[in-house]
């Protein structure tokens, strides 16, 4: 059971990487194929469960960002969230422990690519260790095995790049 609390905990940091709220599932380029429009988006904070609970906290998305970095056994994690937003996190952090219960008690929820990639770490045995300075959190996400630590490094950078876009789409939108 701890081990499920713990990968609801992970997804809420992961998550939290979002730095604005707004309609994610409508951030498919248009220049991708018909098969990949079809796939679930990387991010869903309409439809994915564990990103809903970021995205009900009013102010908390803006108010927060992580990156991801590149270590030898995996990838590590940074998220700043603003001081006045903390308790936002730490809500949504309890809404998805609710969620795990019940996908623990059989009932599976829809989660987005990122999501369920975040799942599928913890069932290939990644390690996941967490501090929690002042500013936020910082996890380490590390692997024995090169194979997955390859998949976890491709999974920060896909992270970053995913982030970076809305990003500019944000900026972008605020300049009009």
């Amino acid at each position: 059971m701890r081990r499920t609390i713990m990968m609801a905990l992970f997804v809420v940091l992961l998550v939290s990487a979002l730095s604005f709220a707004g309609d994610i599932s409508a951030t498919q380029d248009a220049d991708k194929s018909p098969a990949q429009a079809a796939a679930k988006p990387w991010f869903d904070l309409d439809k994915c469960a564990f990103c809903n609970t970021m995205a009900a906290e009013p102010g908390l998305m803006e108010h927060m960002n992580t990156h991801y970095f590149d270590i030898s056994n995996g990838i590590v994690s940074i998220t700043h969230i603003d001081k006045d937003f903390q308790p936002a996190f730490a809500r949504a952090q309890e809404n998805m422990q609710k969620i795990v219960v019940d996908m623990q008690g059989g009932k599976m929820p829809y989660m987005c690519e990122h999501c369920t990639k975040v799942g599928e770490f913890h069932m290939m045995g990644v390690k996941f260790d967490e501090v929690h300075p002042d500013f936020g959190s910082v996890v380490i996400w590390a692997s024995p095995d090169s194979a997955t630590v390859a998949h976890l490094q491709a999974f920060g950078a896909r992270n970053n790049e995913e982030m970076a876009r809305w990003e500019t789409k944000a900026k972008e939108s605020g300049a009009d």
